[in-house]
């Protein structure tokens, strides 16, 4: 089999083709060695939620008749009451920003299986 350096592959003229018939008739054993990183991080979405109130124009309006309660001891005290009822209009609602997100990441570590 012919050997090639790796300079053979930088040139335009080198082509791993020409070999291909040579290599067919041979076995070809692929050996690999995998080894993970292992990396632990927080991510993080901030998000800004701030709370408005809006209020309109407050109005009131009688319900129903005052009442009149008389002082049984004098003709000349009395006192009127008047339900009333309050109209406040309220709009609730969030403003809300998305922020950039982020990341804090730790210290990366390779675990070596090779303990045999």
């Amino acid at each position: 089999m012919e050997e090639y350096n790796m300079e053979d592959y930088n040139d335009p003229e080198f082509d791993i083709r020409e070999d291909k018939e040579s290599c067919e008739n041979e076995e070809e054993t692929i050996i690999t060695c995998e080894k993970t990183v292992h990396q632990k991080a927080k991510v993080a979405l901030p998000i800004s939620i701030e709370p408005f109130v809006e209020y309109g124009k407050i109005k009131a309006r009688c319900c129903g008749n005052p009442k009149v309660s008389i002082d049984c001891r004098d003709n000349c005290n009395y006192v009127i009451t008047q339900e009333i009822c309050i109209d406040i209009p309220l709009k609730f609602g969030v403003l809300t920003e998305i922020k950039e997100e982020l990341i804090e990441c730790e210290t990366p570590y390779i675990e070596d299986n090779c303990n045999d």
